[in-house]
């Protein structure tokens, strides 16, 4: 009996913790709803893949690319499905440690995510937290 306690014990905190760090894992919109991201989790950190755009497709009928991206050799790859979020871990209540990137300027930032009820804050920053940052909400799309 004894064993059973102690192997409870020790085995249920780890588990009530992955379950809230799995609340960022689905569908999110950004707020000028032209964009819907994933989140899903691989290799125990959280990234974020273009699940769907508004304008998938160039007025010519063409996917639309990854044209600003400052490698060449990447301006070519379909922004549907791209991951833009990537390598977050989870700690005290965030998603910290990860990268953002943008689609429209080509830029990699740090980021850290956090939930705020039905939203979800994703700030992308340079250097510093605090130092040229900017927070951008989505909101859980069912």
């Amino acid at each position: 009996m004894r064993r059973w306690l102690l192997f409870i014990l020790l085995f249920l905190p780890s588990v009530l913790l992955a379950q809230d760090a799995d609340r960022v894992l689905g569908l999110w919109q950004n707020e000028t709803k032209d964009k819907v991201v994933e989140i899903y989790k691989a290799n125990g950190k959280y990234h974020g893949r273009i699940h769907w755009l508004k304008e998938p497709k160039n007025p010519d009928g063409s996917w639309r690319r990854d044209i600003h991206n400052n490698d060449p050799s990447l301006r070519s790859r379909i922004l549907l499905g791209m991951d833009v979020f990537k390598n977050f871990s989870y700690d005290d209540d965030e998603w910290v440690s990860g990268e953002i990137y943008s689609e429209y300027s080509g830029n990699t930032y740090n980021a850290k995510m956090w939930l705020s009820g039905n939203e979800l804050k994703v700030k992308g920053y340079l250097g510093f937290l605090w130092f040229l940052g900017r927070t951008n909400s989505y909101y859980r799309k069912y």
